[in-house]
């Protein structure tokens, strides 16, 4: 009875670790041997060929890579302090009682209950440029009419628009719940020794809800770099690969010219690239939890 007993919590884990197995161990190992091969679906009659570190060499090597990841970088400076700021000024506006708070609270947590994929084809109607309601408005007043998501130079931007409109309402969620938590007495301290309302927020607000914004900044920066459902919907790595981030450009590795190796390869540098980012925001995040203790 003892023996069965200390196995009863295992088998009950059985379920879970056999799910965690099959959905996240096999296609990790899967991606990890198909990244040292040469192989080409499109190619069955030459097989798998071994090449180790080749694929890596390749890519690292290959100026389409860099571009992406030039595209991707540019993509994730635009659009997440953009969120994060937009984000933390609407939860402070909403930090305080008014007529019609609740109203304006659900019109701004209406992204977060909408289809990404919804959003994203809402917008590219809006924004088409010959029955688009945004150029129609604007060529009411002599503007325009633009090529949001077909011009060089305005796609990405159109992109990064998109993406601030769909994630700055969970910003918002999060920095106003951190402000609730905010102790009232440093507050009310700090006016009673006659600091105003930016001192108030920069010296004691801030401070306090910096835990809150560096997971933000964990959580948007990986998304961002991992950005591909917005790209794909929205402007498919278009026009001349002006809004191909790495992440789109591993799918077209992967399921156009089914490169697999070079797609799992790929893939590998895209989790490294999330690592290092993502390590260098975390150690921040425990630096200045060390410092509020």
């Amino acid at each position: 009875m003892k023996n069965q007993a200390k196995w009863t919590p295992y088998l009950f884990l059985c379920p879970t670790l056999l799910l965690f197995l099959v959905i996240f161990m096999i296609p990790i190992g899967f991606v990890l041997y198909s990244s040292v091969f040469d192989w080409n679906l499109q190619k069955p009659h030459e097989g798998r060929v071994f090449i180790g570190l080749g694929n890596f060499v390749d890519l690292l090597t290959d100026k389409k890579v860099w571009a992406a990841l030039w595209v991707t970088a540019k993509f994730v400076i635009l659009a997440v302090p953009v969120e994060l700021l937009l984000g933390l000024l609407i939860a402070l506006l909403l930090n305080r009682s008014f007529m019609g708070k609740r109203w304006v609270q659900g019109i701004i947590l209406t992204p977060l209950m909408v289809s990404p994929v919804a959003i994203y084809l809402s917008w590219k109607f809006l924004l088409e440029p010959t029955f688009g309601i945004v150029n129609y408005l604007l060529g009411k007043i002599g503007v325009g009419p633009y090529g949001w998501f077909s011009d060089v130079n305005m796609a990405l931007l159109s992109v990064v628009l998109v993406d601030i409109w769909q994630n700055t309402a969970f910003v918002f969620l999060v920095f106003y719940a951190a402000l609730q938590t905010v102790p009232r007495e440093p507050v009310e301290s700090a006016q009673v020794d006659g600091a105003n309302r930016f001192h108030v927020f920069w010296y004691v607000t801030l401070p306090a809800i910096k835990p809150a914004a560096l997971v933000l900044a964990i959580i948007r920066v990986m998304d961002a770099i991992r950005a591909f459902d917005n790209i794909y919907v929205l402007t498919l790595g278009g026009p001349a690969n002006a809004t191909r981030t790495i992440q789109f450009l591993d799918y077209e590795l992967a399921f156009k010219t089914l490169e697999v190796g070079q797609g799992s390869a790929l893939g590998l540098i895209i989790v490294v690239v999330i690592l290092l980012v993502g390590s260098l925001l975390i150690r921040e995040m425990n630096r200045t939890n060390e410092e509020l203790k």
